[in-house]
């Protein structure tokens, strides 16, 4: 109980008892109150939700409390004795009247909420894919200051993270959804800890806190995705091949590496490393089994980036087939036959030369079509080419061997599509016994 005039005001302080810095007075009503910094003294002992005063650590605190007067301007003249002080030195001060007591603070027993080691919600992290059961590292922790035993329950996981009632020990659940790094790289649990085996006993007392949990990255495998093209038999090397092959892959900002595991035949194709085939070698051909399709293994491999964890690399295969269009190809006259013929001086006109003049066609059934003529221009008149190959005297001109001994006739073979190819042929004219002539 404290007297004071009814005219001064009082001021309260703590002047002992405090070295903790536990409790605080306010100045003007002297309501005692716990400070927020005996909260932090508790927070850097590495606990959560301890209690700031601790029955069974210390059950009494003793303060000693100092109340001052206050002398306001307005209350000068309450008083003769301040009025007279007043008209004196038109002012009126006096040093605070002041009054000591010691105040004892009982701290009264009560069931304690477990204490949660401030490690113990640190951020965690889990692979993501990981197998129902997987165990999360860092298992929770905590003390009672009752000395009762602690349990442990998920308030929000969801289908994602369970914990051990008894342990504490945190995994991923056993009926999950895939954890999945690219839909969700985050989750924000509540972890509930108290001293009774089950959350509805009626004086159970619980801790709540927040745990994160960070889902990794885990380089997953590439899908490479089939692929069929059709090539025009006559494509020049280099030229690129359909459209760069379709990779599907979960993870991103990842590089890739191809290369053809087998079917390239010749090393007909290359591929480079963005999935783009592109023909190496000219050797496509409609006509030869060889050349004509091909059934190209690929290769991609990924390379993990710098934020993944897993395989630094993995790879997928799938198959490209390419066939060959036909085209048409002009014909061939063959370099290992012979293109000489030896005609004697005195063969008749629209007699046959020698053997049939012939080419070969690639393109399948056309070499029966060609047709054969004569290159006017640079051929001598005095032989002529009927249209299967076959070489006749014309009737144009005679043959003496003592006069000329060597003719050229350039042959043209035309297949069905108009296409063309020429061969020179040397028709060398033999000697004849001739009678001799008598001048008259």
């Amino acid at each position: 109980k404290i007297e004071r005039c009814s005219h001064q005001s009082l001021q309260y302080f703590i002047t002992a008892g405090n070295s903790l810095g536990y409790f605080d007075i306010n100045t003007n009503t002297g309501t005692i109150t716990i400070t927020d910094v005996a909260r932090h003294v508790k927070s850097r002992l590495g606990y959560l939700g301890a209690n700031v005063l601790n029955y069974e650590e210390r059950k009494l605190y003793s303060l000693e409390i100092k109340v001052c007067d206050v002398v306001e301007n307005s209350q000068v003249f309450a008083y003769q004795w301040s009025r007279l002080s007043h008209a004196r030195t038109n002012k009126y001060t006096h040093a605070p009247l002041c009054a000591k007591s010691l105040i004892e603070i009982e701290v009264l027993d009560r069931n304690d909420a477990p204490v949660v080691d401030y490690l113990s919600v640190r951020k965690r992290s889990v692979w993501e894919n990981s197998r129902g059961g997987t165990i999360i590292e860092n298992v929770m922790s905590a003390k009672d200051e009752d000395g009762d035993k602690i349990f442990w329950w998920m308030e929000n996981s969801g289908d994602i993270v369970d914990i051990d009632v008894h342990s504490g020990e945190l995994f991923v659940k056993l009926l999950q959804t895939t954890l999945n790094f690219e839909a969700r790289a985050r989750y924000t649990i509540s972890i509930i800890a108290g001293d009774r085996n089950t959350l509805t006993a009626p004086d159970i007392s619980t801790t709540v806190v927040s745990v994160d949990i960070f889902v990794l990255d885990v380089n997953e495998p590439p899908i490479l995705v089939d692929a069929s093209y059709i090539v025009a038999e006559d494509l020049a090397t280099g030229s690129l091949i359909g459209d760069r092959l379709q990779i599907k892959d979960q993870d991103t900002g990842q590089t890739y590496t191809f290369n053809i595991d087998g079917g390239n035949t010749g090393d007909v194709f290359t591929i480079n490393n963005e999935g783009q085939l592109s023909l190496k070698q000219a050797l496509l051909d409609y006509e030869n089994p060889k050349y004509s399709m091909f059934q190209l293994r690929i290769k991609v491999r990924d390379l993990l980036n710098g934020e993944q964890v897993g395989k630094p690399s993995l790879s997928a295969s799938s198959t490209v087939t390419l066939v060959c269009s036909d085209v048409n190809e002009k014909p061939s006259f063959l370099a290992s036959i012979d293109y000489t013929r030896r005609v004697p001086e005195n063969v008749r006109n629209g007699a046959t030369i020698g053997t049939l003049v012939s080419a070969i066609d690639p393109d399948i059934n056309q070499t029966a079509h060609l047709k054969y003529s004569k290159y006017d221009e640079l051929s001598a008149p005095e032989f002529d080419i009927l249209e299967n190959g076959t070489i006749i005297r014309s009737d144009v001109g005679s043959l003496d061997f003592e006069s000329e001994k060597r003719y050229t006739l350039y042959v043209v073979a035309t297949d069905p599509g108009s296409l063309e190819e020429m061969q020179m042929l040397e028709l060398y004219i033999t000697d004849i016994n001739e009678p001799p002539q008598i001048n008259e």
